[in-house]
């Protein structure tokens, strides 16, 4: 049994079907964070997380991250590096929202939307929980299928030859 699971989870298909998902996923969630900085900012400061001199720019970089390696993750450019910076991201929302649910603060997770989007709650935190494995199996054994990276490289390895 254990052995399906490692086999599913090495799979090159879920590799490719993990960064469809989250490329989209993390360019979809900037796009109005892009828009509405200011409102962004407003909803990282009432998560009561960051010291208030850091909040404006960790609001105003955010979007540009989550757009990049959103992008570079869809394109299969840079792959592990793009998967592990959204781990990472991953990581600080689950926290970020955890606290919240334990400090009974009702706030919008701030995901895909200017009002906030969805009101946050444990849903949300299985959700990102599940993202952050598919980011963790895309860094670990994402390789060449479907990926414009190893293409590229290869090209450029094939000029410098010559």
């Amino acid at each position: 049994m254990m052995g399906m699971i490692l086999r599913i989870f090495k799979s090159p298909w879920l590799s490719i079907a993990g960064r469809l998902v989250l490329g989209a996923t993390f360019i979809w969630s900037s796009i109005h964070k892009i828009k509405d900085p200011v409102a962004f900012a407003l909803l990282v400061y009432d998560y009561e997380i960051l010291p208030g001199q850091l909040v404006n720019p960790f609001a105003y970089s955010l979007p540009w991250v989550e757009l990049g390696s959103g992008v570079l993750i869809l394109l299969g450019l840079f792959t592990r590096v793009a998967a592990g910076a959204q781990f990472l991201m991953l990581s600080s929302f689950v926290i970020a929202i955890a606290v919240n649910l334990f400090r009974s603060k009702v706030l919008g997770c701030g995901c895909f939307s200017e009002e906030g989007g969805s009101t946050i709650g444990w849903d949300l935190v299985g959700r990102d929980l599940g993202m952050m494995l598919w980011a963790a199996q895309i860094f670990l054994y994402s390789r060449r299928r479907l990926a414009l990276g190893p293409w590229l490289w290869g090209k450029i390895r094939k000029q410098e030859k010559i």
